[in-house]
């Protein structure tokens, strides 16, 4: 298994901070891939800040199997830390992205819209996520994964932060 980083996790910019809670935020990553990509391959994407509720997620790709029957997948989740255990597929499951000529979008997902359905890192230190390749490409080529994810930081309220 080989671990790959997107340009926000190299160049370890910073997660962005506001202090107003429960207004939506966006992270943008792009992940260059040079090399083929294997079963279990890690990309890490970007991280969600302490207590961030995830509402929106959309992944798309370059194309990065150019074979007339492309198989690359990928499942889009997190790592876990802490007490939140890692969901490799919390985001998306076995996504097709990066099959197509054109770049191809994998738009929000289903499962993260309303509240009762969305995700919430509700612990005081960041969590990563990541895009495993759960299907190698039958001809890889070398292109950009691109992620985007939409959320709010959603602090327990305390005497100090209401």
């Amino acid at each position: 298994m080989t671990a790959y980083q997107s340009d926000y996790i190299a160049k370890n910019k910073n997660r962005p901070t506001h202090g107003e809670r429960n207004t939506t935020q966006h992270m943008f990553a792009t992940a260059a891939l040079s090399t083929a990509l294997v079963a279990n391959d890690t990309v890490a994407l970007l991280e969600l800040p302490p207590y961030a509720r995830v509402v929106g997620a959309a992944i798309s790709a370059d194309q990065l199997d150019t074979n007339a029957t492309p198989t690359i997948a990928f499942n889009v989740g997190d790592a876990g830390y802490g007490t939140v255990t890692g969901v490799a597929a919390r985001y998306f499951a076995t996504t097709s992205v990066g099959r197509a000529a054109a770049p191809s979008d994998s738009n929000t997902n289903s499962a993260l819209r309303g509240q009762a359905q969305n995700f919430y890192n509700g612990q005081p230190y960041p969590l990563t996520i990541t895009a495993t390749c759960s299907t190698a490409a039958a001809t890889f080529a070398a292109g950009n994964l691109y992620f985007r994810v939409d959320y709010y930081i959603d602090e327990p309220v305390s005497p100090i932060n209401q």
